[in-house]
């Protein structure tokens, strides 16, 4: 071929196809593997292909293909009778290139060419109408027909449906149609339905970027692919939806995916679906019982909020679902929701994929949505294998979803790539890469790691021999190659090497890592809440029956925490290594013996037997000598080689797995053994609050009774000292006045010598004089209001005047000599008070006179009014009304009593007027009778002296009030003038 062409011989050609091709078992000559010759080389390969057998398949993607080399391919579909496939994918062909191929194909008597490829080449309608003529005319029919990307239009489509339904031989063969990339538009939709509603065996339709209606799409998918169809990918095409008006979605649509029996992939990407026409979707997989393992790609249709309704009520019914594309959906808001359903969905869906739907980085609701992803991950049911949240751009909420990585026993994949999430979020994948065991595959590029990340993560490897593949992330170590990021990646490389090798596993390791996962796991943590409030209610309860059996299930659970490394024994494992090792030794010695003794004798006997029968002529003794002995000394197997396989090869690996099946059931047994402590734990956490709640109960029925029995006798030593009150009562009134005259003289003396040893800083409010009370010769004074509920009243110096008398305005007394008592004398106040006084008294006449039903005049003597002593002032008014009253509800009733008790009043003012006060000063002498229990009350003295200091003490306060205003204001004058 190369004198044939004018070209030189090349013997690296030769070379590769006479070694790799032919040693591979390769069928397909790819011209990809000499692209680095000159295009003129390229012609005498092709051209072999006419008269070679061995291939069967001509492929020169992305290779560009001379005139002379389209030439050599259209000899080569006119003369070879073993090319059955043609991918001529970006060849750089064109309609009049194609035209050439198709005159050879349709000139050809030998062709079986069945697959057919022009994929990247501007074919346009004319060069497909020449393809599709011959495509009609064949004795055979295609099985794989691509034309995606070449310009075709619906008018192209609407020829290549007349063809391909002219030929009947395509209905039974072709199962792969791929029109993508082209404007077919919906007229050329519709010509294309015109062959697909045929009975047809069609399994992969690809009709994504050819700008069709999706609703107008499913009526002929109904009719004619529901059968066979396993792949259909409508990506990138709009669902017709008009402005103001209803959105209509054709039944077809809800029949094809409820009809469908061998669909695997639907690519729904990039069209919009409104919500009714995703319910038809849901709706009819949900019925169908047929599909599984269907992967539903539903990415960038801008569900939001309503197409997340939708799914959240469909999920739990899809059986079908093993792959769920929902990235950029906007479905941020509804995360939770979303995560919810996925929860409850099926065990069959395994794949998630839910990149770019957080986008409010900086408010709450990314975080809120990666919360409720890493608590899908922890849940126990979860079954999701891989997750994808690549280019969400997470940064640090990335730390929320590493986390879970520590205890998700589940996932085996994930992508994180795309988040920006820095050095500190390689450190949160390192922390997560030392315990989890289950993870195989991390895509971690575009992440903005650094050095210090690469370092972490290389570190946390060699801990890890689960991890299997971390492709290289290639954007950030391009970022970073001058600050010596090559050593980590080949830490990082080399481990995930090592764990591709076959590895012992290491039971100890295993077992700390799952007890740590067990204890941290919301389980084991509800189990220790229980023994807590378990011990909480053993101490706040008495006389427990079963506080035994209680005290032995809290120190179980106290020990859950080496169950795991209870059940692992090291001894039993290493004496269950040694006779695995002394079994396979003595296997290894028969294996050895049966090999040398009947395998490679028998198979050296039949060679020389072989020999001997092809050279006889030759044979004689010395030459049979010979080759028996090379057979001896050739047909042997070292005894090592055969022990070295059994022991560290078979071996290895069945202690290994044998570790590992002791592994999951000690896992296994403990996660059992905590279940049933806890449902244990929460048996006796019942039993414990119903006994709580009933000795709380009597404990309240006890109080209660208890406080019954003192109220009974707090009320019979009220009525017992009732009793004791009238009898003295009656005592002292039965005393005539000249009788008593002398004790009421001495009374009043020694109530004088009371009040001046009393302080007066109390105000009047607070004064109480149960016992304090003077003997008269007439009868009691009745007060008949002063058991009427009143408010308590603020002091007022403004409403009514006080009665605090300061200390300095008093000179000091004598007190008592010869045993007789006297009132300090008052200061006289100057003449300046006199206006003060005369004020004081006309503020104190209005307040009289607001004052309608109360009394004009204090009572000094007045009863406190006490609770406990109603019934028995009661008893006491009845009695006093009795004998007279000088005070009643009109008014005041005049009498000789009256005048008396003034005068012994006006006694007493110029007592105090004439003596001085002592303040701060308990009483000292008592006077008998009834006011022998005289209290030790602080009661301001009333009369002349009093008003009289009051006004001095209102002068003197108005003074230095005045005073300071006057300072005031030649400050600010002094001020102004600075």
């Amino acid at each position: 071929m190369c004198n044939f062409f004018h070209t030189e011989f090349r013997a690296e050609v030769e070379w590769d196809i006479n070694t790799i091709y032919h040693s591979h078992g390769t069928k397909q000559l790819d011209l990809r593997d000499f692209d680095h010759l000159d295009a003129r080389d390229l012609v005498p390969i092709i051209a072999s292909l006419a008269h070679n057998n061995w291939f069967t398949k001509l492929s020169s993607q992305g290779v560009k293909l001379s005139q002379d080399a389209v030439e050599a391919v259209a000899k080569v579909l006119e003369l070879s009778p073993a090319l059955e496939e043609l991918s001529l994918e970006h060849a750089g062909l064109t309609k009049d290139s194609v035209s050439k191929l198709a005159a050879s194909l349709q000139s050809s008597t030998r062709s079986v060419l069945r697959s057919l490829d022009f994929s990247g080449n501007l074919l346009e309608d004319k060069g497909v109408s020449n393809l599709a003529a011959v495509i009609g005319e064949m004795d055979h029919g295609l099985e794989v027909l691509k034309l995606a990307k070449v310009g075709l239009t619906a008018k192209g489509v609407a020829t290549l449906s007349q063809a391909l339904k002219k030929n009947e031989h395509n209905f039974r063969s072709l199962k792969v149609i791929k029109l993508s990339d082209n404007q077919l538009n919906p007229e050329g939709i519709t010509a294309l339905m015109e062959f697909l509603v045929g009975n047809n065996v069609v399994q992969h339709l690809d009709l994504s970027k050819t700008n069709c209606a999706l609703e107008k799409i499913f009526g002929g998918l109904l009719r004619g692919c529901c059968p066979n169809l396993q792949h259909l990918d409508l990506s990138h095409n709009r669902y017709s939806v008009r402005k103001g008006k209803e959105i209509l979605v054709p039944e077809a649509v809800h029949g094809f995916f409820s009809k469908t029996t061998q669909l695997k992939t639907a690519f729904l990407s990039h069209g919009k679906f409104p919500p009714e026409a995703l319910k038809a979707v849901l709706r009819g997989l949900s019925e169908n019982k047929a599909v599984s393992k269907l992967e539903l790609n539903l990415a960038s249709n801008e569900l939001g909020s309503a197409g997340a309704s939708v799914l959240t009520s469909f999920l739990s019914r899809l059986h079908c679902l093993a792959l769920l594309d929902l990235t950029n959906n906007d479905l941020e808001a509804d995360m939770t929701d979303l995560c919810k359903a996925i929860r409850e969905c099926p065990s069959s869906l395994k794949t998630l994929r839910l990149g770019e739907n957080f986008k409010s980085q900086k408010g709450r609701g990314s975080a809120v949505a990666v919360e409720a992803v890493a608590s899908l991950l922890s849940s126990e049911n979860c079954g999701i294998e891989v997750l994808s949240v690549a280019d969400s751009k997470l940064k640090l909420l990335m730390g929320n979803l590493l986390d879970t990585l520590s205890t998700s026993e589940s996932l085996v994949e994930i992508d994180i790539s795309g988040n920006s999430m820095g050095d500190r979020g390689a450190r949160m994948l390192a922390r997560a890469l030392q315990v989890n065991t289950a993870i195989k595959t991390i895509h971690w590029d575009r992440n903005g790691v650094g050095p210090a990340g690469f370092r972490d993560v290389a570190v946390a490897l060699k801990e890890n021999h689960s991890l299997l593949e971390m492709p290289m992330p290639i954007h950030d170590a391009a970022a970073h190659l001058k600050d010596g990021v090559q050593t980590y990646l080949f830490e990082i490389q080399n481990a995930l090497n090592r764990n591709h090798s076959v590895q012992r596993l290491d039971v100890n390791q295993a077992m700390r890592r799952q007890e740590q996962i067990m204890l941290s796991t919301t389980q084991q943590q509800v189990a220790d809440k229980e023994v807590v409030d378990l011990q909480d209610l053993l101490l706040s309860v008495d006389s427990v029956e079963n506080k035994d059996e209680i005290d032995a299930i809290v120190n179980e659970a106290n020990k859950t925490s080496h169950l795991l490394m209870r059940l692992h024994s090291q001894e039993y494992e290493d004496s269950l290594s040694g006779s695995i090792q002394r079994r396979l030794q003595a296997a290894a010695t028969d294996m050895h013996a049966f090999v040398a003794e009947t395998i490679l004798r028998e198979n050296s006997t039949r060679m020389l037997n072989a020999v001997e029968a092809m050279y006889s002529s030759l044979m004689s003794d010395e030459l049979k000598s010979s080759l028996a002995q090379v057979v001896k000394d050739n047909a042997s197997v070292p005894p090592d080689f055969i022990n070295d396989i059994f022991t560290q090869g078979i071996g290895v690996d069945v202690v290994a797995k044998v570790c590992q099946v002791s592994y999951d059931v000690a896992v296994e047994l403990s996660e059992v053994a905590v279940d049933a402590l806890k449902r244990r734990l929460q048996e006796h956490k019942e039993t414990l609050k119903a006994l709580q709640e009933k000795q709380e109960a009597e404990a309240a029925k006890v109080r209660q009774e208890e406080a019954v029995a003192a109220e009974a006798e707090a009320a019979v030593e009220a009525e017992k000292s009732q009793a004791d009150g009238e009898v003295a009562t009656a005592t002292v009134e039965s005393k005539s006045v000249s009788e008593n005259k002398d004790e009421a003289d001495a009374g009043k003396n020694s109530l004088i010598s009371q009040l001046k040893k009393q302080t007066i800083r109390q105000r009047p409010g607070s004064v109480n004089f149960d016992d304090l009370t003077l003997k008269s010769s007439g009868p009691k004074l009745d007060h008949l209001t002063k058991d009427r509920p009143r408010p308590r009243k603020m002091f007022r110096p403004t409403a009514r005047p006080s009665f605090r008398v300061p200390v300095d305005l008093f000179a000091a007394g004598d007190g008592a000599e010869d045993g007789k008592t006297t009132l300090p004398t008052v200061k006289r106040p100057s003449a300046d008070y006199a206006d003060a006084e005369e004020k004081v008294k006309a503020k104190e006449k209005v307040a009289e006179k607001k004052a309608k039903g109360r009394s004009k005049t204090m009572m000094p003597f007045m009863k406190g009014a006490s609770e406990e002593k109603d019934k028995e002032k009661k008893k006491e008014k009845e009695k006093e009304k009795k004998k007279g009253s000088l005070f009643k509800k009109g008014g005041r009733q005049k009498s000789e009593e009256e005048k008396t008790a003034a005068e012994e009043s006006s006694t007493v003012k110029e007592a105090v007027e004439e003596s001085p006060v002592v303040a701060e000063e308990k009483p000292e002498t008592a006077f008998a009778g009834p006011m022998t229990a005289v209290r030790e009350t602080k009661l301001p003295p009333a009369g002349v002296g009093f008003e009289a200091a009051l006004a001095a003490e209102f002068h003197k306060k108005k003074t230095m009030k005045e005073e300071q205003k006057k300072e005031q204001e030649k400050k600010e004058e002094k001020k102004e003038e600075e």
